[in-house]
């Protein structure tokens, strides 16, 4: 690996690691701690948009002149801005969430995936050097990227999560619970108190649902079901992990590029 992979690679790892720590470490302080998941949301739906203005353009380009009426509404950012950053704000906000209870191993094996995701967008960038045209290059890599490195995430992350113990707030009713579970997180920020306790009351209630329903089946095949159906619900958070990762070493590299003046 060159000096210029190991910077990207480093540089990719940096920004992720301080966005998410940073925010473990400042949403119970005060609202400022929003930076973090509106960096995250802004990040995330730069690409989004990138690619579908790129769609709309392209499509135009294929049945309409330029500087035509019908032309610029095609291409017009509004809608897709507005969709993508609601997307991406969902995505956001499940992440922070989720990234709440990171341990030490998750931030390890999240360093070893964060090479692993340059190493396969290097691999497209090359591999579709002399297919894709010039100017569709990156982002064709980087979308690429993203469904397999989602692929990779998700599995990584059904293993973790099969392999977990219960949360700690599990109690033996419902309401217990809850109140257990509501108490374990608290920001003086209204907005983020508000969006964690909410997550945390939906996530208690099904871990509950969960608990008793597998105390309930004798079926091994019926309890996987059931768990793989929970960790589903919650995928939105490694989702909107995958697409961070990818994007941000998408920018880092074009970064990168553009001072090595190539």
């Amino acid at each position: 690996m060159g000096y210029s992979n190991i910077r990207q690679v480093l540089g990719a790892i940096a920004v992720i690691f301080l966005v998410l720590i940073l925010w473990v470490y400042t949403y119970k302080l005060g609202c400022f701690s929003l930076l973090m998941p509106i960096i995250v949301t802004v990040v995330i739906a730069s690409g989004y948009i990138e690619i579908r203005m790129k769609q709309k353009e392209c499509f135009r380009d294929c049945y309409f002149k330029k500087n035509t009426l019908i032309s610029k509404i095609l291409t017009s950012p509004v809608l897709p801005s507005i969709f993508f950053i609601l997307l991406s704000i969902s995505y956001s906000l499940s992440l922070m969430y989720l990234s709440i209870n990171f341990d030490s191993v998750f931030y390890l094996l999240l360093t070893l995936f964060i090479a692993a995701v340059f190493g396969i967008y290097r691999f497209f960038l090359n591999f579709f050097a002399n297919i894709v045209n010039d100017k569709h290059l990156e982002i064709f890599a980087r979308e690429t990227t993203v469904k397999i490195s989602a692929l990779i995430l998700f599995c990584g992350y059904a293993y973790l999560f099969l392999n977990s113990s219960e949360p700690e707030y599990l109690r033996e009713t419902l309401k217990e619970t809850l109140t257990a579970a509501t108490n374990s997180i608290s920001s003086n920020c209204s907005f983020v108190d508000v969006v964690l306790r909410t997550q945390t009351e939906v996530d208690s209630r099904i871990w509950f649902l969960m608990k008793e329903s597998n105390s309930a089946i004798e079926e091994q095949s019926s309890k996987n079901i059931l768990w793989i159906s929970f960790m589903i619900l919650n995928s939105l958070a490694i989702l909107g992990l995958n697409r961070f990762i990818v994007q941000v070493i998408y920018l880092l590299n074009k970064i990168i590029k553009r001072n090595d003046g190539r």
